[in-house]
């Protein structure tokens, strides 16, 4: 479970806006196709079917696709010391 941040802690005194460009930044070093999937679903909110259709992909796969690539930013996101 994700418990809010204390008021004292890094990652709470940036602004939402320079999170996203940090985790972008985090997300570059990804294939293309893995971080264009996890910004369609993070950032334009779109749903499994409209990235299925996107990315020429069933959209049962979508799901597994996401996973993957989450799994792969995580440790980025570790080197920018942000944490998911």
């Amino acid at each position: 479970a994700h418990e809010p941040a204390s008021n004292d802690t890094p990652l709470a005194k940036l602004e939402i806006s320079d999170l996203g460009a940090l985790i972008r930044k985090a997300g570059n070093q990804l294939k293309n196709n893995e971080w264009s999937m996890l910004e369609d679903f993070f950032f334009s909110e779109l749903t499994y079917k409209e990235i299925s259709e996107k990315h020429g992909l069933a959209v049962g796969s979508v799901g597994v696709y996401i996973k993957r690539a989450t799994e792969k930013l995580r440790p980025l996101l570790k080197e920018h010391q942000i944490s998911m």
